[in-house]
């Protein structure tokens, strides 16, 4: 038997996040993900030992040839929230097995900072090898649809209330083979429900007013068909053809999310420009780098790529995205505590460049809160059983990844900041109750009555002194010498002789005094018996030291 020391390297992030940072191989050389990226960074220096050998001694190190220590790499931590990473990957599970649906991916960011705090991704039922948020476009639909209407805005070449006519939900445009076709079917509507009913006829009329070359501009300024620059190398750019490419339908077809691929990742920065007030950034999935004597020599800051709309504009859609959420197409992304913001997209799903009868991209992308977003969520299912919209299906994984962060204690979020954007909670309604209902708690309401003490009684304000004349010898009648006591409100002490403690107390509440017990040799009050004392005075009631008032 011998010993034999074995390096074996042990990962233990969770199956998706294993996709975002990469393998080494049997040579211990980088494959793919985070360690392919940053490996001149992590790898560090090989040492060597310049060794001799003794017959007698065996190897031993050279007296004359230096020997050189090795140089351990660099400690590179991500941004993702390990919270929220469990969170993405458990709801994104459970919403596969819910609706059916063959794969999904989620991204969660920070719309303030860019920083990437959750990336998920399942493919026939199993975590996917790579990042597929990040390295797999598709054909989103209308989640694209609020990136040409925020150009329209800054342009002036469109206004949240201008009215379109939508055409009773079919029209033929221009370059099209076929009529356009809505969900939500009106003869006309403003352009802010446009948005919230996600209009195609609408969405690709507004496309008309602008160019191709227009069109193309403001698709790409939001960053599509460009990678993001995170440091992933299987990052895919998406598609986003060049306007000398495009065919008769292609620029009503952009405008609705076809034509055009994107990634889960595009898709979030995108919203995340909406949510932040106007500003692309660079997304950031390393939070900082480490050297081998722990000194930082690097730290993500947030970096702008380009402003993409203005301010007004980006506040403009954040609260066409909240009615979205409240009474369009995405309710089921909605919150009792808090409002969310987003938008939903159905998209037919092609392969070979061909779409397949029955097979949808689900998708939606929300904001959290919609105030002041500290979330940008990006949900996708794709091929969902029955109900195939993306307004439900995805919109139901965001709420509950919004719902299971909001009971975790560590999920990036600042709570100060949402206490100021709650909603208030309505008040339930009583509901009216039936005659036995009522009866009952009308006896219980008397029960509790009997049971509470007697109220103290008023006191009286004592009378100022007077000047008062009185021929003598005075001697006034028994009776109106009564009624002048009553007048001033004195009453006699009553006599409690004979009686236990309890009894006498009763007494003298009856009598209309206050209590006080105290031990004695006898039970007497003090003042005596017949002493005249306003009603509410004190009567302080001895007893003997045996007994005990019960």
């Amino acid at each position: 038997m011998h010993v034999e020391r074995v390096r074996r390297r042990i990962n233990s992030a969770s199956d998706n996040l294993r996709g975002v940072l990469g393998a080494v191989d049997a040579d211990d050389l980088p494959v793919g993900g985070i360690e392919l990226e940053l490996d001149p960074l992590l790898r560090g220096h090989a040492g060597s030992r310049a060794l001799v050998k003794d017959p007698k001694a065996g190897y031993v190190e050279s007296p004359e040839l230096s020997s050189v220590d090795a140089l351990p790499g660099h400690t590179v931590a991500l941004t993702v929230n390990q919270a929220l990473q469990e969170i993405a990957e458990n709801e994104l599970k459970m919403a596969l097995v819910r609706t059916g649906g063959t794969g999904g991916d989620v991204v969660i960011l920070d719309p303030r900072d860019g920083s990437v705090l959750a990336l998920a991704g399942v493919r026939d039922g199993k975590s996917a090898s790579t990042s597929t948020p990040m390295a797999l476009a598709y054909e989103p639909g209308s989640v694209m649809k609020p990136f040409l209407v925020s150009r329209l805005f800054d342009l002036g070449k469109a206004t949240p209330n201008e009215i379109i006519n939508t055409e009773n939900g079919s029209a033929m445009l221009p370059g099209r083979k076929r009529p356009l076709t809505d969900e939500h079917k009106a003869a006309q509507m403003p352009v802010r429900d446009v948005i919230r009913f996600s209009s195609n006829i609408g969405t690709a009329k507004l496309a008309l007013r602008l160019t191709p070359r227009e069109e193309f501009e403001a698709m790409r300024d939001f960053g599509f068909g460009s990678l993001t620059g995170v440091p992933y190398p299987a990052e895919s750019k998406g598609s986003l053809p060049l306007p000398a490419r495009w065919s008769g339908s292609t620029q009503t077809a952009v405008a609705i999310g076809y034509e055009v691929l994107a990634t889960p990742l595009q898709i979030a920065l995108a919203y995340a420009a909406i949510a932040n007030g106007g500003e692309l950034l660079q997304p950031a999935l390393v939070k900082e780098v480490r050297d081998a004597q722990g000194a930082t020599i690097y730290r993500h800051e947030r970096r702008v790529v380009r402003r993409v709309l203005t301010a007004k504009t980006a506040r403009e859609m954040r609260g066409m995205l909240a009615s979205v959420v409240d009474s369009g197409t995405g309710t089921a992304a909605e919150l009792a505590t808090y409002d969310v913001a987003g938008k939903s997209g159905t998209a037919r799903r092609s392969e070979n460049g061909r779409y397949l009868d029955g097979k949808y991209n689900a998708t939606f992308a929300g904001m959290f809160p919609a105030q002041a977003p500290q979330y940008v969520l990006v949900a996708r299912i794709i091929d969902p059983k029955g109900t195939y919209y993306g307004g439900i299906v995805s919109g139901s994984l965001v709420n509950g990844i919004l719902q299971a962060a909001l009971a975790t204690r560590n999920a990036a979020l600042d709570r100060n900041a949402l206490a100021e954007v709650a909603k208030a909670m309505p008040m339930p309604v009583a509901k009216p109750k039936s005659e036995q209902a009522l009866a009952i708690a009308t006896r219980d309401s008397l029960r509790r009555d009997s049971l509470l003490a007697p109220a103290p009684p008023t006191a009286e304000p004592t009378p100022t002194a007077a000047r008062v004349v009185v021929a003598l010898p005075f001697s006034p009648p028994k009776a109106a010498a009564t009624n002048a006591r009553a007048e001033r409100g004195l009453r006699p002490v009553p006599s409690v002789f004979g009686l236990d403690v309890r009894q006498a107390t009763r007494t003298l509440y009856a009598a209309g005094f206050q209590v006080s017990i105290a031990r004695g040799s006898d039970v007497r009050t003090r003042p005596a018996a017949g002493t005249l004392l306003r009603v509410g005075s004190t009567v302080q009631l001895e007893m003997p030291r045996m007994e005990s008032a019960k």
